[in-house]
């Protein structure tokens, strides 16, 4: 018999991201599945309550101060009775409050544990001790929870991130002439956007690669003047926030993942899916874990004149990528669905109760 336990999902705010739009489409499947799935949402946000209702989902919204809000969570979470609460990158004050209480909690981890901040050390010792289970995004994110003692091997679950690729646009038609190279996700250092601004300036005198930035973040601004500062302005077009990504799909050829620290990139797969090849650094990470499994994603080393040089090749032969992303969009399908995510999570709840071998 299926184990459909209630469960509550506690999602940060900010920042915005995949993160949210994960959590909110695992919700919405296991509603689909036959589970009561609720979402209490830490903070605030526009853009997330949207993303909510979009899918159905009316979340609880907390707001005001701090230490009214973990009166408030303890209060709303104990009228949920013996619900799973499965939390999402919780801030520390949320993580004292689901340690309190004596629900089976479930941590979803989304980031790699050295990149925690000092206020996350808290939290670290709460994870030796209490959660129930942990699920990890990629091998990676579990081994760097695991070699420190934050999460035991034997109560952890990889499950890989899916998607619902119906609010994706099937693979258009590539134009004859140029080649688009773009960056699409959070504007910010870490993922790779200065190295993509340099990559873009080492192929100045390519005349038929262009580069777009789409995404917003703390680091767009700074990215902005770069390109003014470097005479790029007629090469690189940085976008900002795309609220719609169909026409960007559309309209690049290959996407440059250049984090060398992902603990997964939800953008390799709408990229494959979308008929559009990816580019990525070969550095020890979830995102190179799951771009070395799909074809149409390529690898090189991470330095700015090995992007240059692999945008150079894909654009000579756009064809043979286009072929290659096409032959990965069949892989993310059954790979990485939603529906394959949701009966991992289910899983591993089912584990809980050693109700699973």
């Amino acid at each position: 018999m299926a184990d459909l336990r209630p469960v509550v999902h506690l999602l940060p705010a900010e920042p915005f991201g995949g993160l949210q739009r994960i959590v909110i489409e695992l919700a919405r499947a296991q509603r689909a599945a036959g589970r009561v799935a609720d979402v209490v949402l830490l903070g605030p946000s526009e853009r997330v309550e949207a993303h909510c209702h979009s899918a159905g989902i009316t979340p609880i919204v907390l707001s005001g101060g701090r230490l009214g809000r973990m009166f408030a969570l303890r209060r709303i979470l104990a009228g949920f009775g013996p619900a799973i609460l499965h939390s999402h990158c919780e801030p520390v004050w949320a993580a004292i409050i689901l340690a309190s209480l004596g629900n089976h909690w479930v941590v979803h981890l989304h980031v790699y544990a050295r990149y925690l901040g000092i206020r996350d050390r808290l939290s670290n010792l709460i994870y030796r001790r209490r959660p129930d289970r942990f699920l990890a995004i990629t091998q990676s994110v579990a081994e760097s929870f695991i070699a420190p003692g934050l999460a035991r091997a034997d109560r952890l679950d990889v499950v890989h991130n899916g998607l619902d690729y119906n609010a994706l646009p099937s693979p258009a038609p590539r134009k004859a002439q140029g080649f688009t190279v773009g960056f699409v996700g959070r504007a910010v250092r870490e993922k790779g956007l200065f190295d993509f601004i340099s990559a873009a300036e080492l192929l100045r005198n390519d005349a038929e690669i262009d580069f777009v930035i789409a995404g917003d973040g703390e680091d767009l601004a700074e990215a902005r003047a770069t390109i003014d500062a470097r005479g790029l302005g007629d090469r690189v077009q940085a976008l900002g926030f795309v609220d719609d990504m169909a026409p960007i799909w559309s309209r690049i050829d290959l996407l440059a993942m250049l984090s060398d620290r992902e603990p997964f990139g939800l953008v390799i797969l709408e990229a494959i899916a979308s008929g559009v090849g990816v580019l990525g650094y070969d550095t020890p990470s979830g995102g190179r874990e799951i771009m070395e499994t799909i074809t149409g994603c390529r690898l090189v080393a991470p330095s700015v004149a090995a992007i240059a040089d692999a945008v150079r090749a894909a654009a000579r032969d756009h064809g043979v990528l286009r072929d290659e992303a096409l032959l990965g969009r069949a892989q993310v399908l059954e790979r990485f669905s939603m529906g394959r995510m949701e009966r991992g999570v289910a899983l591993g709840y089912s584990r809980l109760s050693g109700n699973a071998p």
